[in-house]
Parts: structure tokens; sequence; C-alpha cells
């Protein structure tokens, strides 16, 4: 059988009650619909469904999702599931359906969600660049900037080990999705990083304009400006790497994660 008299035949599974109350109802099937449709059969070009129209309903194959595995769902004759009009074709007098595109569409609404409510969620890192983290949210491809990253090591590259994130960035227009590991540490332990709080922790660096404080997994900065002017000659001179100093916490960003410290009553 033809790709052509495969299509023409789907007619014959038409239920024709509904076909008279779309027809009653002058209902028309316009892009980006969702509808509700049966699969007829499986086809190697796409699968034919059944949609109660008169005019045939194709998925292309390359319409169907994939799985985690990237190997095309399983989906079965005489199921019946949602799909979203992608357009018609005049010359084939058929409407073309996707899956792919109802699943892409109702991801990113459901991280749009998540964004709006602050869910923590946890992921694991599928690879790296130079710029940082890919990871996959919702089967839609997310990014872990470096300076984002608590743990930068080799045990977590293309490994299941999982951490936890926090959504930065949602934009469905440019296709940017956008996670923070640093962030979501930050927020599941908040209480220990309560303003006005004195913590000990380690010096990691020296710069000329402050110290970066390491205090359980978070980095925070205590800027010169926060030491006692005595001591803002020569950081290098007074301060050591590795060494453990305690800090007073004057500032907290969830946004971006950042801590600043203070030791200008000590």
């Amino acid at each position: 059988m033809t790709k052509n008299q495969s299509i023409n035949s789907l007619i014959n599974f038409k239920d024709k009650s509904f076909i008279n109350l779309i027809q009653e109802y002058n209902y028309s099937f316009n892009s980006n619909d969702i509808i509700a449709g049966t699969i007829v059969s499986k086809e190697a070009y796409g699968m034919l469904i059944n949609i109660g129209s008169t005019k045939t309903a194709l998925v292309p194959a390359k319409e169907i999702s994939l799985n985690s595995a990237g190997n095309p769902i399983e989906l079965n004759v005489n199921e019946t599931r949602e799909f979203v009009i992608l357009g018609q074709s005049i010359t084939k007098n058929y409407i073309i359906l996707s899956i792919r595109r109802l699943d892409y569409m109702r991801a990113w609404k459901r991280i749009k969600i998540m964004q709006e409510e602050e869910i923590l969620i946890e992921g694991s890192i599928i690879s790296y660049n130079k710029g940082g983290g890919l990871i996959y949210l919702e089967g839609l491809l997310g990014f872990v900037p470096n300076s984002h990253l608590l743990e930068q090591d080799i045990k977590y590259k293309y490994s299941n080990n999982k951490v936890p994130l926090k959504l930065l960035e949602v934009n469905k227009q440019d296709n940017r999705l956008t996670l923070s590991n640093r962030c979501a540490v930050l927020s599941k332990n908040l209480e220990n990083f309560t303003i006005g709080k004195k913590v000990k922790g380690f010096i990691e660096e020296i710069k000329p304009y402050g110290l970066f404080i390491k205090v359980g997994k978070i980095k925070g900065l205590l800027h010169r400006s926060e030491i006692k002017k005595s001591h803002t000659t020569t950081l290098n001179e007074i301060f050591k790497i590795g060494n453990e100093i305690e800090v007073d916490i004057i500032h907290v960003d969830l946004r971006n994660g950042r801590v600043s410290f203070s030791i200008k009553t000590r």
C-alpha cells in the first residue's frame, strides 16, 4: 500500500456522527490547536490519526517525541492522546499533527511555573563545555554557568550524581534555560546564612578588592571596605589562603546566590 493509499483509507475509520457534529457547529481545525485523536495505523513515514474530520491527520515520524535514550516514545494503535496541529497540506488534503511540539510547549509552561514558585529541582549534569554544565529538564536542554556551579570536579562530569538546582532564566522565545546550583544550595541552607549571624569559614582567594571566604559549600565575598582600616594596606600580608576566619553575614542575595561578609566589628 502506498503512502497516499494509506492516508486515503483512513477515512474509513472516521466516526461519522462526530464528523456531522463538527460540521453542524462549523468547527475548523487551525494551526496550534490542541486536539484529541486516536492512532489508526503506524507507518514508516509516521502515524495516521483519527481526529473526527473528513480530512486525514498525519503525525510525521520527526514529530514523534523521543525518550531519554533518544528513541521514539512507545505508541500503540487504538491509543487516544492529544496532539497539536502544525498546519494543513493543501496538495495532499491532510492535517499535519505533532506530539513533539506539544510536549515542547507544555514543558516550557511547566518550567515557567517552577520558576514563578521558586521550586528547587534536582538534576544530573550530562556534559560540560568551557562555560559550564548542560542538563536536561522536562526534555529541554538547560545550562548551568560555571559561576553557578559549586562543584566543578570531574566526579560530576558524565555521571548520574544529582545536584540541587534553581531556575535563573526561562526564555522560550530565545530558547534560553539557565539554572544555578549555587542559588539552590544557598536556598536550602538559608537558616545558616541569616543577616547578622557570625560564621566561620576558610579563605579561598585573596584579591585586591577583598577575600573570598568559603562557609560550608557557599563562597562569599569579604570586601576590603568591610575590613578594619588598619588591615587594608596589603591584604596578602595580613591574610593567608586556607586560614580559618570568623565573619559577620551582612548581605544575602538569593536571586544570584551571593553572600557578603564583614569583620569591621572585630
